[in-house]
């Protein structure tokens, strides 16, 4: 599981929507910490610190492409220039 602890002002409203814009963030991590380890990640976690809300996203094979599309999209303009 990755924890990623937010210290935003973020009404618990609009919780849902504040976690989603990190969810790329956390998807990026999760990709490095398996490669890195060698073991799986289960779980994705946001937790606002001030509001005590927590947003969770299950990680998966469909989770694990979009990080590595994310990675790949950014930098190929840079294996392009080079």
């Amino acid at each position: 599981m990755i924890v990623d602890f937010k210290t935003d002002q973020t009404p618990v409203s609009g919780v849902e929507a504040r976690a989603t814009t990190y969810r790329s963030q956390l998807s990026i991590y999760a990709l490095a910490l398996e490669r890195l380890t060698r073991r799986p990640v289960a779980e994705l976690t946001v937790l606002f610190v001030r509001s005590q809300q927590t947003v969770s996203w299950v990680w998966n094979d469909e989770a694990r492409h979009m990080a590595e599309t994310i990675i790949d999209s950014t930098l190929r303009p840079r294996k392009e220039e080079g």
